[in-house]
């Protein structure tokens, strides 16, 4: 089991949304970003930017 969690808080709803545990920061940030692409779309501020573009 990992030591980083990641969850996301969803728009409009305030709910938090549970993503998972993961070994490292890194995977956890990238977790993060990817949710944020999907529930906040242009409107999601990114720890990697250039996720955005693929």
């Amino acid at each position: 089991m990992g030591k980083w969690a990641s969850e996301i808080c969803t728009p409009n709803k305030g709910a938090s949304v549970w993503l998972c545990t993961f070994e490292t920061t890194e995977a956890a940030t990238a977790a993060y970003d990817q949710a944020a692409l999907e529930f906040k779309e242009a409107k999601a501020k990114l720890n990697f930017p250039e996720l955005r573009a693929s």
